[in-house]
């Protein structure tokens, strides 16, 4: 009876650390929505505006994450467009948290090549680099 207490006693603490000092777990991050607006370019200069929605999901039973500023690059190609901050944010274990951002491509932005990818494709990719850094774990 004692042996059965201390190995039940046992697995009930090896669950406990587990949860609580099992290394968190990253938050995993889509991409849900892009929506482009006043989109213009003349030859290699492009402005506009691109609105993303981003969803961001804590993975983690009991870990939240307290994240400073939010920033968000768009590149095509390797040339650097533009970028964005939005504010921090507390972010709960378990929960699924939308982030809004709209980064404004100016008409002084220029994008090597976009003239000919437009010109023989009617479509360009761009890729989006969303950078989030964890202040504070709890």
């Amino acid at each position: 009876m004692a042996a059965c207490c201390v190995f039940l006693g046992s697995i009930i603490l090896a669950i406990i650390l587990l949860i609580f000092f099992y290394p968190p777990g990253l938050p995993k991050v889509s991409l849900s929505s892009l929506t482009v607006t006043k989109f213009n370019s003349t030859g290699d200069h492009i402005s506009g505006y691109l609105n993303m929605q981003f969803q961001v999901l804590n993975p983690n039973l009991v870990t939240d994450f307290f994240y400073h500023d939010v920033n968000c690059s768009v590149y095509h190609d390797k040339d650097h467009l533009a970028s964005t901050m939005s504010p921090g944010f507390v972010h709960p274990a378990r929960e699924t948290r939308q982030i809004s951002v709209t980064v404004h491509l100016t008409p002084g932005t220029t994008a090597r090549g976009i003239g000919d990818d437009l010109a023989t494709y009617d479509f360009t990719d761009f890729d989006v680099k969303l950078t989030i850094s964890v202040v504070r774990v709890r």
